[in-house]
């Protein structure tokens, strides 16, 4: 049996990877670990510390065991399968901790393990959008057939989105009020300080850095806007080469509470973002959704 089709979903962050993630999983021709963002070449490659990660998954193992302490039957059933993918993630973070001198060996022996007749395996990670060409080469030379999906949102409206996801943690961590705590983030990144939050939405430089490290036919990029239908499932497994499969279009994952983003705040958005809407419509011959447009109208 030919090696598997190893897919790396590179972002963006609230573009849609979680849906796709769960979309992949529940296809028979796929393997996907229980650990959706495995956060490997981003501390592999020194874009942050392996540490850390080490310590936020102890971290993670010990909240779900105390989850599962109060879970019911069906519930625990879950949590315990994800409670042993996370102790399987410890462990290859551990082994390139220790310098084991296996390279990749463990990531990829974590990635098949359990893969059956699968043809494809993923990791969906949508900080992967911040690496670099170097990054991209590397991990195209894991194996004989490696791909990329990057998932592309209105610029203005995936800031908004991920302002009202990191504000709404933010607010319940410090108990103050929620939209007050999205709002100042926001603002953050508008007024270009917020670590982290404005490479997260550098389409350019990611599509110029990957395109600089991977072929073009290795390579699909799909729009938010039209991945929920039968078209873009399409053209996605087509790529991916495994079969047609149905998708649960009317799922909406990590959606969070609905905070209006006012009209003072959208123009300066759009005009913090002016050059990344001039870059995507050159990049792709003018070919933007209709809210893409709109918004890069109204720059």
């Amino acid at each position: 049996m030919a090696d598997p089709t190893l897919l790396f979903v590179i972002g963006a962050p609230k573009a849609g990877t979680t849906w796709l993630y769960d979309y992949l999983a529940s296809h028979p021709e796929c393997h996907l670990r229980g650990v959706k963002e495995l956060h490997y070449f981003d501390t592999a490659a020194g874009t942050s510390r392996l540490e850390h990660y080490i310590e936020h998954m102890d971290s993670r193992a010990k909240d779900l065991d105390r989850k599962i302490a109060k879970a019911g039957f069906l519930q625990r059933r879950r949590l315990e399968a994800e409670k042993r993918d996370v102790r399987d993630w410890q462990a290859v973070l551990r082994a390139q901790e220790n310098g084991q001198g296996q390279g990749h060996r463990a990531y990829l022996d974590y990635m098949t393990k359990g893969l059956g007749r699968a043809k494809l395996i993923a990791d969906i990670t949508p900080c992967y959008v911040t690496l670099t060409r170097e990054h991209f080469a590397e991990m195209a030379a894991l194996g004989d057939d490696v791909r990329f999906v990057f998932l592309l949102r209105d610029p203005v409206d995936r800031a908004w989105s991920q302002a009202r996801m990191n504000g709404q943690r933010r607010a319940r961590q410090t108990k103050r009020p929620v939209e007050a705590v999205v709002k100042r983030n926001f603002d953050n990144f508008l007024d270009g300080d917020l670590n982290g939050f404005a490479a997260r939405s550098d389409y350019a430089r990611t599509l110029t850095e990957l395109s600089a490290a991977v072929p073009g036919a290795r390579i699909h990029v799909e729009f938010y806007e039209q991945l929920f239908t039968e078209p873009a499932l399409q053209r996605l497994t087509a790529f991916l080469g495994i079969a047609p499969h149905p998708g649960a279009f009317d799922s909406v994952s990590h959606a969070g509470r609905a905070i209006p983003l006012d009209a003072e705040r959208r123009a300066r958005a759009e005009a913090r973002l002016r050059d990344q809407y001039a870059f995507c419509n050159t990049y792709f011959n003018g070919q933007l959704p209709d809210r893409w447009r709109a918004h890069m109208a109204e720059a």
